[in-house]
């Protein structure tokens, strides 16, 4: 279908929905065509949600680039949790997770969305992002190097951004 097709740089529209100027509308009305409970659907939606472009940036993470909160929450509130956790684990090309992107482009709303949705979606993710937010150590090396793919804290606070370090 139509929903799939991709440009020369791997955008989809789900992609195109999810910048700056985007419709929070078209992005819930493309949703709508692939939610449901037939494994056929499913399938959909998981190819839809975690289509990469070039920059293997996924639409979840084009949404937190652009700072839309209205449109990260589409996405919290329609997806199921298994596709969610997998889609926030996702690297983009520069190593960065949406969290991350989120971190770095002081998307304070988004960060709180992402966040608090985590915290109501079971032990599994939790311990998953806490050793991410938390585990410096293992990931300094890249940190003091100008690598984003430290954990989202460091990140912050390279930045020193007081109030993201305060929410993380």
């Amino acid at each position: 279908t139509m929903l799939f097709l991709a440009d020369v740089e791997g955008n989809t529209a789900l992609h195109y929905c999810c910048r700056e100027n985007g419709s929070k509308h078209m992005l819930e009305i493309l949703l709508k065509e692939v939610v449901g409970n037939t494994k056929r659907k499913r399938k959909q939606l998981t190819k839809l949600i975690t289509a990469r472009n070039k920059s293997l940036q996924t639409p979840l993470h084009v949404a937190c680039e652009a700072g839309r909160n209205d449109l990260v929450e589409v996405f919290l509130s329609t997806c199921k949790s298994a596709l969610l956790f997998k889609v926030m684990s996702l690297e983009d090309i520069k190593q960065e997770t949406p969290l991350l992107c989120s971190v770095s482009n002081d998307s304070f709303d988004i960060v709180q969305s992402m966040l608090m949705w985590r915290r109501n979606h079971g032990h599994h993710w939790q311990e998953q992002e806490q050793s991410q937010i938390y585990s410096v150590a293992q990931k300094s090396s890249q940190a003091n190097k100008g690598n984003k793919s430290a954990c989202p804290l460091v990140w912050a606070a390279k930045c020193g951004n007081v109030e993201m370090i305060d929410l993380l």
